[in-house]
């Protein structure tokens, strides 16, 4: 049970930051969320705009009126239920009034007025109602009191010049303008919790499927229109394949290589071989990549394997069986696997020769040779499965850095994978696909180091929760 319970207590953290992290990011998004949304101004050509009634309705349905989190840390001089006003810049209009004057209240009043002079001024004439909406609108721009007093001075002149009807708002709006500021308040922090937030409606979106509130904005792709993880599907598979192959190829040739390094360590060659590699790790991954394509992919030398894609561009014939499709395809994984685990590989030899260096200075080793083990058994048979308990950890964490860091393989080769997929999202700002990704390699991350957990607690003893481990 004690196993059982630190495995849910991690997936449940990892879950959280994970939820948190791809919050954040789409709270970090530049441009108007509603605006953003497909068939909106300027992803379409919607005439919608931040004053227009729809925008309201579509501010309120997403959510967006709520807190963003479970508490905010705010001023005494500006209350959250300004957060209820859609419009940026009337919304930016009472922040830095009130900050200013420490009067959120008459702030608010004096808004509110506003707002009954434009629902008045639509009995007037369509010029008055013009004039009057043009000058409110340019009111509500105002970002500092001082400015504000003098441009509505100047508006009432104007409107008087230009003989709009008086309306009622307009006298009891000059009578607010001579408050006492309390500018004070802005410096005195208030913290504010908040049981409805934008970020549990995120959450309860992605564990009940309900789709409500913000989580409504980021189900479909923007590009595509349909569900993010369908988008997402296919392209992961064949990213997780790329990679699991890499991961394996890197561990069987890495294994006996440093072996054979540590074994035969006293030749002068391989000390040389040994500080080459070092070189070699520092070729950056993307130029392995093209020159494996220039040299095993291209009619000017050995025109062995396909350049591109994971597939025949035909596609494959209707009639032919599973088996033959996958021994076709076989040959389009080759050169991506052995180019993105070209990095791993020489990492995991390095490291292991490393920690086999360790092992071979221990007393048990010493005890193998006098009792007249070779070598080569020392190494393989008792000095290499220490080794990789040390190893293990690092070796393992390299899987999900394969995964992001496919991206530049997979645009090398062409592979439509999620590298390929992440490079079109962020070309066409589709945001809900990326943060799609970004959750799927993050739990992907999560599950890796639980699963890691899981072996190093059944693979060594020392791990044991009764003597100091974690999940026993």
């Amino acid at each position: 049970m004690r196993k059982v319970a630190g495995i849910l207590a991690t997936l449940f953290i990892s879950g959280a930051v994970v939820l948190l992290a791809s919050f954040l990011l789409l709270k970090m998004k530049p441009g108007d969320p509603v605006l953003s949304l497909p068939g909106m101004s300027g992803n379409a050509n919607s005439s919608l705009s931040v004053s227009d009634s729809r925008y309201e309705e579509l501010y309120v349905e997403y959510g967006l009126n709520l807190p963003a989190f479970y508490f905010t840390i705010g001023n005494l001089a500006v209350p959250d239920s300004f957060n209820n006003i859609a419009n940026p810049s009337e919304r930016t209009f009472l922040v830095n009034l009130s900050r200013e004057t420490g009067r959120p209240d008459v702030i608010a009043n004096i808004y509110s007025l506003l707002v009954q002079c434009r629902e008045e001024s639509k009995a007037f004439s369509l010029d008055y109602q013009w004039i009057v909406s043009r000058e409110i609108v340019n009111l509500l721009k105002s970002d500092s009191w001082s400015n504000f007093n003098s441009s509505y001075k100047n508006i009432l002149v104007t409107w008087k010049t230009e003989q709009v009807p008086e309306m009622k708002a307009t006298a009891l709006i000059s009578s607010e303008l001579n408050l006492n500021t309390s500018s004070w308040k802005q410096w005195i922090p208030v913290l504010s919790f908040h049981r409805k937030n934008q970020f549990q409606s995120w959450c309860e979106g992605w564990i009940t499927a309900d789709n409500s509130g913000i989580i409504k904005m980021y189900r479909n792709s923007r590009l595509s229109g349909l569900p993010v993880f369908s988008v997402i599907r296919k392209p992961f598979v064949v990213t997780l394949l790329i990679s699991f192959l890499s991961l394996l190829l890197s561990v069987m040739i890495s294994i006996p290589a440093a072996c054979e390094l540590v074994i035969r360590r006293e030749n002068k060659w391989v000390e040389r071989l040994n500080n080459a590699l070092l070189f070699l790790y520092s070729v950056p991954v993307f130029w392995v990549a093209v020159l494996l394509l220039i040299l095993l992919a291209s009619p000017m030398f050995l025109n062995v394997f396909p350049s591109s894609g994971i597939e025949p561009l035909e596609g494959f014939p209707d009639d032919m069986g599973a088996f033959m499709r996958m021994v076709i395809s076989i040959g389009y994984y080759v050169l991506p696997v052995i180019a993105l685990s070209y990095g791993g590989v020489i990492f995991f030899i390095r490291l292991l020769r490393n920690g086999l260096l360790s092992e071979m200075q221990q007393n048990y080793i010493i005890t193998a040779r006098a009792s007249g083990y070779k070598e080569r058994v020392i190494v393989y048979r008792f000095a290499l499965k220490n080794a990789l308990y040390s190893s293990l950890t690092l070796m393992w964490i390299t899987f999900p850095a394969l995964l992001s860091g496919s991206v530049l393989i997979e645009n090398v080769f062409s592979i439509p994978g999620m590298g390929s997929l992440l490079i079109r999202s962020v070309q066409n700002q589709d945001h809900p696909v990326l943060i799609g990704i970004f959750m799927i390699i993050g739990i992907i991350t999560s599950l890796s180091f639980v699963l890691l957990d899981i072996i190093q607690s059944f693979i060594d003893p020392r791990l044991k929760t009764e003597k100091g481990g974690m999940y026993e």
